[in-house]
């Protein structure tokens, strides 16, 4: 068969198939956008301006955008407010150390884990605030919004001071006001480290025992926490692309090199037993389990 024959059987060929199906676009609270709202935090996230946002998570989400072929849009507001955003949803996304819970799920979407993350105590240097029975007496600092808030009400003999902002925790630790502060596990990382004039440390917190569980389940929050981000409750298309992202990033090695760069390390891809089953039968499936690397 001559080539004139050959182009005219394929053109004849495409012709009669039609034209090859494009895919549908991701639904976006705006088209070909991918708008998130974040609390500036860092090393997770810090707000540069309306199309970029820096740190670990900054970095995760704009990867993931890069890999779903959508531009970056950037909401920064406290912590209370970026989660309303994504949960009302005025953004597709609240982009963070996002913990999710069986209740925060009847509000939004979640994606598979980010990372996970160990409890510390940030103190002033000196300190020995390291498990719920030295917390008693002592005045604790923590942001508005968080899970661990009702759970340490619970816990005889620690007073609790909510904060809007993050900042002031930091202040009034270095100034005596308070004894001890439990934010995200990185930023009290970085503050310590490049904020060396507040004299503050950090201390992991000893795991509650069987015993302690059982009279306050809450404090399972204490344990490791499962970090996520939460997706607008109309766009399941969109939490599935960001889960696939996530799970390639820590097949491929990318999230431990994220990791690593802001301060994390292996230990923050291994997951627990309860991580799996907490979700199973809320928001995923029999079979699902909690990524672990």
């Amino acid at each position: 068969m001559n080539r004139r024959i050959l182009i005219a059987a394929a053109l004849c060929s495409s012709f009669l198939a039609g034209p090859v199906a494009a895919q549908d676009p991701i639904k976006t609270v705006s088209d070909g956008t991918l708008t998130i709202s974040i609390s500036s935090s860092m090393p997770n996230t810090g707000f540069v301006d309306a199309s970029h946002v820096d740190g670990l998570d900054g970095d995760i989400i704009s990867y993931i955008a890069e890999k779903l072929g959508l531009k970056l849009s950037v909401m920064s507001s406290d912590w209370t407010g970026a989660l309303a955003a994504a949960q009302t949803c005025r953004s597709d996304a609240v982009v963070g150390p996002v913990g999710w819970t069986t209740q925060r799920a009847k509000t939004g979407l979640f994606t598979d884990p980010t990372y996970y993350t160990p409890a510390l105590m940030i103190q002033r240097e000196g300190s020995a605030i390291d498990s719920i029975e030295t917390m008693s007496g002592k005045k604790i600092g923590i942001p508005q919004g968080y899970l661990l808030v009702p759970t340490l009400k619970k816990i005889p003999g620690v007073e609790v001071q909510v904060y809007p902002q993050v900042s002031s925790i930091y202040d009034d630790l270095a100034a005596g006001r308070i004894d001890g502060g439990i934010i995200d596990t990185l930023v009290q990382i970085y503050v310590a480290k490049t904020r060396p004039e507040l004299k503050l440390t950090n201390l992991p917190i000893k795991a509650p025992t069987d015993a302690q569980l059982k009279d306050n389940p809450g404090l399972q929050d204490l344990l490791p926490a499962v970090n996520t981000y939460l997706v607008c409750k109309n766009e399941p298309d969109l939490e599935k692309a960001m889960t696939k992202v996530l799970n390639d990033m820590r097949d491929d090695g990318k999230m431990l090199e994220l990791l690593k760069k802001w301060g994390g390390d292996q230990s923050y891809m291994k997951a627990f037993p309860f991580m799996t089953t907490m979700r199973v039968g809320v928001d995923r499936s029999q079979g699902w389990t909690s990524p672990s690397k």
